[in-house]
């Protein structure tokens, strides 16, 4: 499976120095910057009120290119997760490097000190170029389209110009989906993150294992996105099938809170689905015959269909087993004598591939 590592790298040291002063009162601070922010903000609204004090330092701190930040260092132990909240919630923050902590000789502060990989001028240019990019996004989207039809714009938009790769520059990045074009999975969720949210729309960057996941694999990166006061969930790194019939899987698109914890083992906090499943809930013969006749019609030769999982079985005896796509297809005039397909049990879903 595809998975690469989703945090930043922390290194632990004691400060030299008996008294740091300029320490930062995190209990009362607010950012003026986050107060405008248009992010969703999933991982900064699972922290308690004192370390999202903590969550607006810091991002003040990181937005500003600073590079120390002196806090209690009663907060120590919740230093490591805030940090990967912020990431987490911003994927524009591209150019955070590294951090460090310390904690002075009289242990009363802790001193984080981020380190960052590119200048404010380099910031500022691939920011131009990102942008760019955007643009690009935006022209495929026609005016007054929906939530739906954003979600799945962009998510064509972003299997189609990638290609994974574990060796891909800057691969934890935006920098590598939108600009290099080569990554890995926090690089196709983190550009999804960022496209959608170009849009106006509230998506979150959710960290996930695979329950088959090996001794020493890697965690995994997908999203969850806000459509119409629901959350459904999105894994564009799954669904870049590179292998022979390279194409855009659908299964990985829109998943129930059901669906995707039936793949995965959340890592992150997630929310519900509250409508249900999106796919057939019971099998008619005329209703999934003119599914496939729109599909082939629109040019396509996979064929993609998704039932519940407690009419799968049925489904997929009476489409395969049975033959009944055979004689479907033979309606329609297409003569074929073999197909072959992919299963995904878990969630219902089956290709059938001409």
């Amino acid at each position: 499976m595809r998975k690469t590592l989703c945090m930043l790298c922390v290194v632990m040291f004691i400060c030299g120095c008996g008294s740091i002063d300029n320490e930062v009162d995190v209990d009362a601070y607010k950012s003026p910057i986050l107060e405008d922010d248009s992010s969703a903000l999933h991982h900064y609204e699972t922290l308690e009120s004192s370390n999202q004090g903590i969550y607006e330092c810091f991002y003040d701190a990181i937005v500003n290119l600073e590079t120390k930040v002196i806090i209690s260092s009663k907060f120590e132990d919740q230093i490591i997760n805030v940090v990967e909240c912020i990431t987490n919630d911003h994927p524009e923050l591209f150019y955070l490097e590294n951090y460090t902590i310390g904690i002075t000789n009289d242990g009363k502060k802790a001193v984080i000190e981020f380190s960052y990989n590119k200048t404010k001028e380099e910031i500022e240019g691939l920011n131009d170029q990102l942008e760019l990019e955007i643009g690009k996004f935006k022209n495929t989207i026609p005016t007054n389209s929906s939530d739906v039809a954003i979600a799945s714009a962009a998510y064509y938009f972003i299997i189609d110009r990638l290609t994974y790769d574990l060796e891909s520059e800057d691969n934890q990045t935006i920098l590598s989906s939108l600009i290099m074009d080569t990554t890995v999975c926090a690089g196709y969720a983190r550009g999804y993150q960022y496209l959608l949210e170009s849009m106006g729309m509230e998506v979150s960057y959710i960290l996930v294992d695979d329950y088959e996941k090996e001794e020493g694999a890697l965690t995994h990166a997908i999203n969850m996105v806000n459509i119409d006061d629901d959350y459904f969930y999105v894994d564009t790194t799954w669904a870049d099938v590179s292998e022979e019939n390279a194409h855009a899987c659908n299964a990985y698109f829109l998943m129930t809170h059901e669906s995707m914890i039936s793949l995965y083992k959340p890592l992150s906090e997630y929310k519900e689905t509250k409508v249900g499943l999106i796919g057939y809930n019971s099998y008619e013969t005329d209703v999934i015959k003119e599914d496939v006749q729109t599909q082939l019609l629109a040019g396509s030769d996979i064929i993609e269909l998704k039932f519940d999982v407690e009419i799968y079985d049925y489904a997929f005896n009476a489409l395969i087993t049975n033959e009944g796509i055979f004689r479907m297809l033979k309606e329609m005039n297409i003569d074929i004598d073999k197909i072959n397909y992919t299963e995904i049990t878990e969630i219902g879903f089956i290709e059938i591939i001409f």
